[in-house]
């Protein structure tokens, strides 16, 4: 994904529905799997990132984000 200052509709997406479907889990899951959750690399830096990231999406493409959290929780039903 993109880097946190320009985030593109992609971005938004594949970040809202990553929330969306892990009940909120989806920067936490993220930066683990980057991190090998701790072993690999420093978690704690990968997750600030990945708010980070997740934050510049919500800022830019505030319905899309919202749509796409609320689309991908009503697919888990």
């Amino acid at each position: 994904m993109q880097a946190a200052g320009d985030p593109n509709v992609f971005d938004a997406l594949g970040y809202s529905l990553s929330q969306g479907m892990t009940f909120g889990l989806g920067d936490e899951l993220a930066a683990g799997l980057r991190t090998g959750f701790g072993t690999l690399g420093n978690y704690g830096q990968a997750l600030d990132q990945e708010r980070a990231n997740l934050k510049a999406v919500q800022d830019k493409y505030p319905w899309l984000s919202f749509g796409g959290e609320l689309a991908a929780a009503a697919l888990r039903r």
